[in-house]
């Protein structure tokens, strides 16, 4: 975890933008895919506010990244509530790529509502490898991407998917404090389903971001 990323999880500005969505999505919600859960902040926040019934399924690639997220889980609680994939979530066009869709199908992995993806430019390999799931379950979504051409691109795939998509910018603290990724350009991506729910309903009658929600006890 870098020192500026570490910075804003102590004082509740980790990716505050998105807080609103996290909030909403996680009502009413029972199953969470945190794809690409690094130390699993967004792993903890959808266990408080999803009920101790929840159920979260985290996905990482890097052993140390995993090592840091079984300390936070172990020092949250929560990990007879968590499921541990260890490896690259992608189209399983290849054998080294996870398919969210071959998960469901295969191994009986309960399906999401909501999906929050970070992946370090795949995302739109992780969209694709779960399009029976967006088309069937219809889940909330998530996703943060470093290029614009990806976020088009993502975008794209997911109004032709019927979704309502929004762009959401980093903001002021994002470009005061940029993420230390080496990446010049940082976004997310919100969708939810176009005809049953409408991104509109998010945007009002919901909590607004605060600067001071900070879900998570982030593990040392």
């Amino acid at each position: 975890m870098d020192f500026q990323n570490d910075l804003r999880m102590q004082y509740g500005l980790f990716e505050f933008q998105l807080t609103r969505y996290v909030r909403a999505f996680a009502r009413d919600s029972k199953v969470a895919y945190d794809v690409g859960s690094a130390e699993g902040y967004y792993c903890i926040a959808f266990s408080r506010l999803m009920g101790k019934e929840s159920h979260m399924v985290a996905f990482e690639s890097s052993k140390l990244s995993l090592h840091q997220l079984e300390a936070t889980l172990k020092r949250n609680e929560l990990t007879d509530r968590v499921t541990l994939v260890e490896g690259f979530v992608g189209d399983g066009a290849s054998d080294a790529s996870i398919a969210i869709d071959d998960l469901i199908r295969d191994r009986n992995y309960r399906a999401p509502d909501i999906v929050k993806i970070d992946v370090e430019g795949d995302e739109l390999k992780v969209l694709r490898g779960m399009q029976s799931t967006l088309m069937r379950v219809r889940p909330k979504l998530i996703i943060e991407v470093h290029s614009k051409n990806l976020m088009y691109a993502c975008i794209e795939f997911l109004l032709a998917s019927g979704y309502d998509v929004k762009s959401v910018d980093v903001g002021w603290l994002g470009r005061v404090l940029p993420e230390q990724r080496g990446k010049r350009f940082n976004a997310w991506i919100v969708a939810s389903d176009h005809a049953q729910d409408p991104l509109s309903q998010y945007e009002r009658g919901h909590a607004r971001s605060s600067p001071r929600s900070s879900f998570s006890k982030m593990a040392r």
